[in-house]
C-alpha cells in the first residue's frame, strides 16, 4: 500500500488561542471547574505591550495562553483534539499536526492526503489558528506518490520529498540520507571538544557529557539511527574528553568501566530503542505491523522504520523478535507488553554483549586478565585511587 503524510505547524499557537473556546473545550474533556477558572483568571489580567521604551494603556487579554503556565498546554490539546481531529487520522502534539494517509495507489493516496490538508486548514482558521506554510511539509516516501502530489498540487508551496524534519528528528524514506542525523553528532562532538579543556576530573566531565553532548547525539535514535560510524566516532570523542592526557588502547572498555556502561552509546541506543518500543506497544500497534511483521523481520540489511530499527537492535543483542509483542531471549519467550524487566534485561544482555566482543579481542587489556565487568572496574577504582585519571 502506498503512504504519505503531511506535517503541519501551527504559527504563534499559543498567543492565538481564545479563552471562551478553551474553557468550553477543558470542561468538556473533564477538567476540574475550579483549576479552569484560576488559570483564565490569571490569563485574563491586563496586559501591557512596550515598544522602544513606550507602553499602551493595560487591557484585559481575551485570548493566548500564557508561557510558562504547567496547564496550558493541556488547554491548547483540548481545542486541538476536539476541534481538529475529527475523523481525521491526525497525530498531534500540542501545536505540530501530522495528517497521514494510505491508500492502495499512488492518486488515491494523493488525493486523501490533499482532502485532510484543505479540512485541516479550515478547521485550524475556525479558531483563529494560522498554519506556518514556510514550515508545512509533505513526506512522499516513493517517486510515484511524488508525482502525483505534484501533478495535484502544482502551485503548493511547502516542501516535498521523501524526508522531513518533525520535533527535531529527522524521518527518511528507505534508502535516503537523514536530514539531521549527522550534525546531531558534529554538535556533540564539538561539545566534547570543549569538555576536554576543562580542568574536571573523569566523574565530573563523564556527567557533563552526558547532559550535554550524549542527550543531542541520541536525541530520537528509536527513530533515526545512527550507523555504526556514527557511534565509533562518539565513543572516541567522549573517551578523549573524559581522559584528555590518556591513550585508551579501547573507546569500549573505557566507556563501559564509566558510570557503569551509560556513557557508552550503543548501550544507550539499545535502551532507548527497547523503551520506546514497549511504550508503543503496550498502547496498541497499528494493524499493519502486525500484518507485515514477516516481511519487516525478513530484510534487516537496510533501515526501513522504528520497527525495523527494534527488530535489528534486538537482533545485535542475540535475542530473536518472534512476533509483534513477543521475544526470543535465549531459551524463554517473553511478552513485552507484561514482562516489567524486559527493558532492563534487554540492556544487561547488550552490556553482556560489549563485555564479551572486549575479552574477544583484548583477552588481556591494560594487565587485567580474564577481562570482564567485576575485575575491569574493581581494578579501575583501584587505579583511581592510586593515580586519579
Amino acid at each position: 500500500r502506498c503512504h504519505a503524510a503531511a506535517y503541519f505547524d501551527c504559527s504563534k499557537c499559543y498567543e492565538r488561542v481564545r479563552h471562551d473556546v478553551a474553557i468550553r473545550d477543558a470542561l468538556e474533556t473533564g477538567c476540574d471547574p475550579v483549576i479552569v477558572a484560576l488559570c483564565f483568571a490569571m490569563y485574563g489580567q491586563k496586559r501591557t505591550i512596550s515598544v522602544h521604551g513606550a507602553e499602551i494603556r493595560g487591557v484585559n487579554a481575551d485570548r493566548g495562553l500564557l508561557a510558562g503556565c504547567g496547564f496550558a498546554v493541556h488547554y491548547l490539546k483540548a481545542v486541538v483534539n476536539v476541534r481538529i481531529k475529527g475523523e481525521n487520522d491526525v497525530r498531534d502534539y500540542v501545536d505540530d499536526v501530522v495528517l497521514q494517509e494510505e491508500a492502495d495507489s499512488p492518486e488515491a493516496t494523493v488525493s486523501g492526503l490533499k482532502l485532510g490538508v484543505s479540512q485541516v486548514r479550515d478547521r485550524f482558521g475556525g479558531i483563529g489558528q494560522v498554519l506556518n506554510d514556510a514550515k508545512e511539509q509533505v513526506f512522499v516516501p516513493t517517486m510515484a506518490t511524488m508525482r502525483s502530489w505534484t501533478r495535484m498540487n502544482p502551485g503548493y508551496s511547502g516542501k516535498v520529498g521523501k524526508s522531513v524534519k518533525d520535533l527535531g528528528v529527522g524521518f527518511s524514506a528507505v534508502g535516503v540520507r537523514s536530514p539531521d542525523r549527522g550534525d546531531r553528532v558534529d554538535r556533540a562532538i564539538g561539545v566534547c571538544s570543549r569538555v576536554r579543556a576543562l580542568t574536571m576530573g573523569p566523574l565530573v566531565k563523564k556527567t557533563i557529557i552526558k547532559a550535554a553532548a550524549q542527550s543531542v547525539a541520541l536525541y530520537g535514535v528509536a527513530v533515526d539511527p545512527l550507523t555504526v560510524s556514527q557511534i565509533g566516532r562518539l565513543r572516541r570523542a567522549y573517551s578523549a574528553a573524559i581522559w584528555p592526557k590518556k591513550c585508551m588502547a579501547s573507546n569500549g572498555v573505557g566507556l563501559l568501566l564509566v558510570d557503569r556502561g551509560r556513557l557508552d552509546p550503543q548501550l544507550e541506543v539499545v535502551k532507548r530503542v527497547v523503551v520506546a518500543y514497549v511504550k508503543h506497544a503496550r498502547r496498541g500497534l497499528p494493524n499493519a505491523v502486525w500484518g507485515a511483521w514477516n516481511s519487516i523481520c525478513g530484510h534487516l540489511g537496510r533501515y526501513k522504520g522504528p520497527i525495523s530499527n527494534y527488530v535489528r537492535v534486538i537482533d545485535w543483542v542475540g535475542w530473536k523478535a518472534t512476533g509483534p509483542t513477543r521475544v526470543m531471549c535465549g531459551d524463554r519467550e517473553v511478552n513485552v507488553t507484561e514482562d516489567d524487566e524486559f527493558a532492563q534485561d534487554s540492556i544487561s544482555a547488550a552490556r553482556a554483549k560489549l563485555w564479551a566482543g572486549a575479552m574477544e579481542h583484548r583477552p588481556n587489556y591494560g594487565g587485567i586478565k580474564d577481562v570482564d565487568e567485576v575485575t575491569s572496574v574493581a581494578y579501575y577504582k583501584r587505579k583511581a585511587k592510586s593515580a586519579p585519571m
